[in-house]
């Protein structure tokens, strides 16, 4: 007898099991077997969910942008006041004119020809011009710092002479 009613309840146990997995696919829901039926998710407020979200990093990204805008603006226009900045772009840009010359050249080039090319390829980008004018387009104030050290150990040196 005792037998008999387990045998039920497991039966019965395994019935509602079936039957909830059963109900919540019908509605859309996610359920696990042997998980509470409760941990579920309605379809349509996962799409509200998902909807509000790609709104919310739309709106971040929007913010982000006019944020990058303005800070573009503000460079541009120091930039343009900064006479050490126009020369070093100047600088990088005619090197950078250079190099793509000597680069369409090599392609034409024999590999006898190519050699006095690579040199003066490596002689433009380790010139101490271009590569003063690189740093300070890259950081301008860790460049300034750099140049002001050296200033101070060149005049110590000058003084020890």
């Amino acid at each position: 007898e005792e037998a008999e009613a387990e045998e039920r309840r497991q039966s019965s146990a395994e019935n509602e099991e079936h039957q909830t997995v059963a109900e919540s696919q019908e509605k859309h829901e996610v359920v696990q077997p042997g998980v509470d039926a409760e941990l579920t998710v309605d379809r349509q407020d996962e799409e509200k969910v998902k909807a509000a979200l790609e709104e919310e990093q739309h709106e971040e990204q929007e913010e982000k942008e006019k944020g990058e805008d303005v800070d573009e603006q503000e460079d541009e226009e120091e930039e343009d006041d900064d006479p050490e900045w126009v020369e070093a772009s100047r600088v990088v840009s005619e090197v950078g004119e250079e190099l793509a010359g000597i680069a369409a050249a090599m392609r034409r080039a024999a590999k006898k020809e190519a050699q006095p090319l690579l040199a003066r390829k490596r002689a433009l980008e380790s010139a101490p011009e271009y590569l003063a004018a690189m740093r300070y387009l890259e950081d301008p104030e860790a460049e300034r710092e750099r140049r002001r050290l050296e200033e101070g150990a060149d005049e110590a040196g000058t003084e020890q002479d």
